[in-house]
């Protein structure tokens, strides 16, 4: 194995570690794998094997990433669930959904979600049915944002512009009153549904 795949792995190793501020024995233990398999690669580095495939696998699922093993042309990917409505303050996957994950490129926070558009709200963004928001609940909306927002149990694109929430369509003293409906994030990617 060449020691470029093994300073890939190692670098891995080490950012997930201090991004998610764990320690190998830790890690390692939520994996179901030895411990020693992060302690001693890394220690002994030039002359460790790195750990299997099926090693790596059980850790990636801990963290939710994988180590970038071929060159920098490669994408990291990540798994993100779909949602479509909410309860009460809480995301919901209820209902019959042809899709509960997605997996989109590993540069997205670990804890967005996606939202399969149904409605034409923002046609005039290019962003129609069947089109998907990943939406990263951290960001603060600013002025013209697509925020995901509650509205009669479902999770419903809009455009934030205080101190309402409108549709493409509405016109400018119409929507919904920003104080009555409860946002559960930013929309910060599209994958446009064209046809």
């Amino acid at each position: 194995m060449s020691n470029d795949v093994k300073y890939r792995v190692a670098a891995w190793l080490k950012d997930q570690m201090r991004g998610k501020g764990l320690t190998a024995e830790a890690w390692c233990r939520q994996a179901g794998i030895a411990p020693t398999t992060i302690t001693r690669f890394l220690k002994h580095f030039e002359s460790a094997s790195v750990p299997s495939a099926v090693s790596l696998a059980k850790l990636g699922e801990v963290v939710d990433s994988s180590p970038r093993l071929a060159g920098k042309n490669t994408i990291e990917m990540r798994v993100v669930p779909v949602y479509s409505y909410y309860e009460g303050s809480q995301k919901s996957q209820r209902g019959s959904m042809s899709v509960e994950h997605i997996e989109v490129s590993g540069d997205v926070p670990a804890d967005c979600y996606a939202v399969i558009v149904d409605g034409t709200e923002l046609r005039a963004r290019s962003i129609g049915p069947g089109s998907t928001l990943i939406v990263d609940p951290n960001v603060v909306p600013q002025q013209g944002d697509i925020v995901i927002a509650g509205i009669n149990g479902k999770l419903v694109p809009l455009v934030y512009r205080p101190p309402l929430l409108l549709t493409e369509n509405y016109g400018p003293n119409e929507g919904h009153l920003l104080q009555d409906v409860p946002l559960f994030g930013v929309a910060i990617r599209a994958i446009t549904q064209l046809r």
